[in-house]
């Protein structure tokens, strides 16, 4: 598919690009599609591509994109929209070759409940910032074993070739693209840049749009929808406040890795195996 590598090909070989739009896969009907290859692990190596992708909901993928879907050759999809997410706006793939498709929901905290928890009536965007860095905790106590399953079934698909993805494809699917790029070996600073490119490939006009139209209708929240932008953009304070979380409770994020999510040094050497490169 346009931009991305051919065999024996990196995205450095695609002159004028930068290096979010190499990454970045463009399908007509997926929104915040990207390959994590590319990336250099501390001990020199580096994450191969076409072998890791992650991506916001697969619902809209037209022929076209079946076409490039199939071309990547995908094994497995970690989804993890909760029931409801599911049904309403079910994967729409190609009808052959199917990847092994697993169901790891993930339902964040209701906006409505933290809200009435902490007593606003009328909240304004830094009441859903802190809304959004709650559910980021969450992720951290409360899902590792969702993440730690992640893990599991990434190591049990022969190839490996991996697509993990939510209805934005931003924060469970960011935060989980950050713990496999931290077993890996990447560094902090390239995991945060990695997490911050869904401010330019995830489009939160859109989505407050909709968030607007659909409340028009049925009028679910009685004040200004505004104030829920937060939600829809990506900001460095959420990704921070995980790792915040796993360095408080767990010292360092190698320490939660074992500890939390099963990856102990002997596993992720096999991780690194399956997804790693000598240059």
């Amino acid at each position: 598919m346009e931009n991305h590598p051919k065999e024996g090909e990196t995205y450095s070989d695609k002159g004028g690009l930068s290096a979010g739009e190499q990454r970045h896969l463009v399908f007509e009907g997926i929104q915040n599609f990207r390959d994590l290859g590319g990336y250099k692990t501390r001990d020199g190596r580096t994450v191969k591509w076409g072998m890791l992708f992650r991506s916001g909901q697969l619902s809209e993928l037209t022929n076209k994109d079946h076409a490039s879907f199939k071309d990547l050759g995908i094994q497995l999809i970690c989804d993890f929209r909760w029931e409801a997410e599911q049904l309403r706006a079910p994967n729409n793939l190609p009808d052959s070759d199917q990847p092994n498709i697993q169901s790891l929901p993930i339902k964040t905290g209701s906006f409505r409940s933290f809200l009435e928890k902490n007593g606003k009536e009328h909240p304004g965007p830094e009441d859903m910032m802190a809304a959004m860095k709650e559910i980021y905790r969450d992720f951290v106590n409360e899902h590792a074993r969702t993440y730690a399953t992640m893990f599991q079934r990434m190591l049990q698909t022969d190839r490996g070739t991996t697509l993990i993805h939510c209805s934005a494809g931003k924060d469970r699917t960011g935060f989980g693209s950050a713990m496999i790029l931290y077993a890996l070996g990447v560094d902090r600073e390239v995991i945060m840049n990695d997490y911050l490119l869904s401010a330019k490939y995830f489009s939160a006009d859109s989505a407050m749009e909709m968030l607007l139209k659909n409340n028009e209708n049925n009028r679910r929240f009685p004040f200004d929808l505004n104030a829920f932008r937060p939600v829809y953009e990506v900001y460095p304070e959420y990704l921070e406040t995980a790792l915040g979380e796993i360095e408080q409770k767990y010292a360092s994020v190698e320490r939660y890795l074992e500890e939390a999510l099963g990856m102990t040094r002997e596993i992720r050497k096999h991780l690194q195996e399956k997804y790693l490169e000598k240059p």
